[in-house]
């Protein structure tokens, strides 16, 4: 794939003035859920389910808010239907009779209905548009998308987040593990990218936070990482979540744990990963002062909940004794390992 930074300075005379940017911060707080629901039509017993939908999917396709609420379709459906079944009947119904906002619903969720976001001049199809261009397009139409989003991201925040995770995961490849990434963007893209998202973060849900989390730890150590922006993000995120199926549900969070808004073991493992990825800047004095004490016990909380093999090395060399966590294919006697344990290890 062609990196950004071969087309960002096409058509850019020396010397030229910087475009205007997205706001950025450095700090960040996580939405309620009453902030995240504000304005949302609930159906009521005597409602009509089809006028209903139609009123959520408007109330979905607010410019900047999509991919906050989007989280609300978590379970396929909007929280007031039990079958997602019913809610995608209702959409594919809609969009038989015309409902523009109901095609362009269906059409996003859909790679192939590019025509309808072409042929849309509604602004969040035209965010999809520009943004799967932005991905799959020949090189004029990505140098033309990159202008619109960046354009358009100073005052959007849902171009600002899939700007910026673009510009630092363009190309990225993984190794066979999938456990680490080798970023093809520059340092500036980072830098740009990190700006964007770290505007996003000043205030959002906690799935958007967690993403941007991840987005700024594969970047961490290249020359644009931000370790202490990083920081923060995950002490916020390790806080509104728990390795307890039972605390689970009670986290301080703006959007419930696990898919469907229910806690399950799927939130139990990211939790454990948050707290692996922050044990690891406090124990190196990443970001801020090194805290070995924080770090060994985010790293016993990670190994209890799921027996994280990075945290129960990361104790090892510590000097922890962890024979009180290790299960039998933890332990050295073990028959078998799992792949690139051995390289890890050294």
């Amino acid at each position: 794939m062609l990196a950004l930074g071969a087309c960002t300075s096409i058509g850019v005379p020396p010397g030229a003035a910087s475009e205007p940017r997205a706001p950025t911060s450095e700090t960040f707080s996580l939405m309620s859920d009453e902030e995240l629901a504000a304005g949302m039509p609930h159906l009521q017993a005597d409602s009509d389910a089809k006028t209903y939908t139609a009123s959520f999917i408007h109330w979905l396709l607010t410019p900047g808010h999509v991919v906050e609420r989007s989280h609300l379709l978590a379970t396929g459906a909007p929280p007031d239907f039990a079958d997602p079944g019913q809610f995608s009947g209702l959409v594919h119904n809609l969009s038989e009779e015309g409902n523009t906002e109901a095609v362009l619903f269906k059409a996003i969720s859909s790679a192939s209905e590019i025509t309808v976001l072409s042929a849309s001049q509604h602004p969040v199809a035209q965010f999809f548009l520009q943004t799967r261009r932005l991905h799959q397009g020949a090189l004029l139409q990505k140098i033309e998308a990159l202008s619109w989003l960046r354009k358009e991201s100073i005052t959007n925040k849902d171009v600002a987040f899939a700007l910026g995770g673009f510009l630092i995961d363009q190309g990225a490849s993984r190794d066979y593990l999938g456990s680490s990434a080798q970023l093809l963007a520059t340092p500036t893209e980072i830098a740009e990218g990190t700006t964007l998202l770290k505007g996003v973060a000043a205030h959002t849900t906690l799935e958007s936070l967690v993403h941007i989390a991840d987005l700024l730890e594969d970047a961490l150590d290249t020359l644009a990482g931000d370790p202490a922006a990083l920081r923060k993000m995950l002490k916020i995120t390790v806080a509104a979540t728990s390795t307890s199926l039972t605390d689970a549900s009670n986290a301080p969070s703006g959007i419930p744990q696990g898919l469907g808004g229910a806690p399950g073991i799927d939130s139990i493992y990211q939790a454990a990963s948050l707290r692996v990825a922050l044990a690891e800047l406090l124990q190196g004095g990443k970001g801020g002062p090194a805290d070995v004490e924080r770090a060994e016990s985010l790293y016993i909380d990670a190994l209890k909940a799921t027996q994280d093999s990075s945290a129960l090395k990361a104790l090892k060399r510590l000097g922890v004794d962890v024979a009180a966590y290790e299960t039998p294919d933890d332990s050295p006697d073990a028959r078998s390992r799992q792949p690139g344990d051995a390289l890890e290890d050294q």
